[in-house]
């Protein structure tokens, strides 16, 4: 039954609620969904009930818990108590002087929002959307910082983690079928509390009936600073792997079900053996995530064939052929960076992201051929206001030498160039930008015959994509090669979609603008950028 006596904890399950609270409970609450809010809530003076629920929100006041067996379809609001999260909710979740605790189990998918209080995060947490914490005092200001460094993660995107559901790996592409195994993320001891970690994985390709694997050892250092917590480590990695240079394109996830459901894969894959030794920095603060890492990659290289061509789904559509590469070994010095400001807030996503890699392979190292690349990326959200937003992915890479395939560069289809034929577009140059506008569909809240409950929960999306790529001779510099990009030389697309709140859900269509073309359909289950 919904309801509390006194200061007992509320159980939110399949029950009855309680009767309808004030007519003006309802139009606050309308404002603070729609983070219209100031530092002070004036909730107090409401008290005729004590939960409420509507197509819009529940309201509960005190200690309250969402069962593991629930799934809530709304907003929760909670006020003067702590809500704890071990099922599901499928909204937005405010809670004002308590805490937010989300268990292993929990799932946010809107945004959360707590005023004096902390948002307390187990490991396999999930809130989809924002997290943002307000406070008027120095007290809680401190207590929200101590909160981002509980974890063992190091929790920026180009960080891929090696499990996939907690200690599982499942992935299912076209060169080994489907592939299971077992393994455990690297952790980093942000409190440093361990001073060695052991991580890795080991599974089997039931096509290519090959067995892969990962083991690496870290030796980590840990010291304070005021950018934040601090590790530096020394490791070494020793692995067998079914590797691929696409993982900036698509995610693994994203791209097994892409393979299992409509019968495209859209990575291309090589065998890599060998051993990585590396030493690298890493800063993990509130405002600020930071790495840099130079390693000594010893490597041997085969192309691999496919192995598989069925999907669920797809019709008459049949794997693309997985393109060989340069076979043999190559030794190579690399250098990576990377620094990230992205903060959720109540506007959305917020700030910069910046990478970047040079390798440096020679035949004195023990390659077999000797070349350098450098790649570089800028990524930009931008909200504009609580409805409207711009974000930017800029990336360019060039090289010098005789760059073997699986490091050549390619544009065109998802998450490249969205109008044009998958990688149509290959050199050892190039540019691309993707740009994105997205528009809430809250902005509609106050037409009335447009229903809140389905706009409210949407976002729309216009697209742009521009690309350059040449192929220049081996012999030029690195910064040589670029002098042929024209006005007409560039590929350009356009396009519109409608996703969910976070942009994790899109579908939409893209066309090209330079020739009249068939459009193109669009669908992603995580963000392109």
């Amino acid at each position: 039954m919904w309801g509390q006596d006194g200061g007992e904890e509320v159980l939110i399950g399949n029950e009855s609620i309680a009767k309808a609270i004030s007519n003006h409970v309802n139009e606050l609450l309308k404002k603070i969904l729609k983070n219209d809010r100031t530092d002070s809530l004036e909730v107090d003076s409401v008290a005729t009930s004590d939960v409420e629920k509507s197509s819009t929100a529940l309201v509960v006041s005190g200690d309250t818990v969402i069962a593991q067996s629930t799934v809530h379809d709304g907003d929760i609001f909670v006020k003067e108590g702590t809500l704890t999260v071990e099922g599901c909710i499928k909204g937005d979740v405010e809670v004002l002087k308590g805490n937010l605790v989300v268990r292993s189990t929990g799932i946010i998918e809107g945004n959360a929002h707590v005023t004096n209080g902390k948002i307390i995060k187990e490991e396999g947490a999930k809130i989809f959307g924002y997290e943002e914490i307000t406070t008027t005092s120095l007290k809680h200001e401190i207590a929200k910082k101590e909160l981002f460094h509980t974890s063992t993660k190091f929790n920026v995107p180009w960080n891929e983690e090696i499990t996939d559901f907690d200690e599982f790996i499942f992935r299912y592409n076209r060169v080994e079928s489907i592939f299971l195994g077992l393994g455990s993320d690297k952790k980093y001891y942000w409190d440093g509390s361990r001073l060695w970690n052991a991580y890795g994985f080991v599974g089997w390709g039931f096509k290519s009936h090959k067995w892969r694997g990962l083991l690496g050892l870290s030796r980590q250092f840990y010291y304070q600073t005021h950018t934040g917590n601090n590790i530096i480590d020394i490791g070494i990695e020793g692995y067998s792997l079914t590797d691929s240079k696409d993982r900036w394109r698509i995610s693994q996830f994203e791209n097994t079900l892409a393979s299992l459901l409509i019968h495209e894969d859209f990575r291309d894959y090589f065998q890599r053996q060998g051993y990585t030794l590396y030493a690298g920095h890493y800063i993990q603060s509130e405002a600020l995530k930071s790495e840099i890492k130079l390693s000594f990659n010893a490597d041997e290289y085969e192309s691999m064939p496919n192995r598989v061509d069925w999907a669920f789904f797809g019709g008459e559509k049949i794997f693309r052929t997985n393109p060989p590469i340069m076979d043999g070994r190559m030794r190579s010095i690399t250098l990576f960076g990377g620094f990230s400001t992205i903060t959720k807030t109540s506007r959305g996503p917020e700030g910069w992201q910046v990478t970047g890699s040079v390798e440096y392979s020679r035949r004195s190292l023990g390659s077999n051929i000797g070349f350098n690349q450098y790649v570089a990326e800028v990524i930009r959200f931008q909200p504009i206001d609580m409805y409207q937003s711009v974000n930017v992915r800029f990336r360019t890479a060039t090289s010098d030498g005789v760059i073997p395939t699986q490091r050549l560069y390619e544009l065109g289809g998802l998450g490249t160039l969205n109008a044009y034929p998958y990688k149509s577009f290959v050199g050892n140059r190039m540019l691309l930008l993707n740009t994105e506008f997205i528009l809430s569909g809250g902005i509609f809240d106050d037409v009335s015959f447009i229903p809140s409950w389905l706009f409210g929960r949407m976002i729309f999306i216009i697209t742009s994509d521009a690309g350059w790529m040449n192929y220049a001779p081996s012999r030029m510099s690195p910064l040589e090669g670029f002098g042929s990009i024209r006005l007409n030389s560039i590929s350009h697309n356009l396009g519109v979609a409608l996703g969910n709140r976070s942009g994790t859900f899109r579908i939409g269509v893209a066309w090209r603008t330079d020739v009249k073309d068939r459009v193109r359909l669009v669908m992603r289950v995580e963000r392109p950028f």
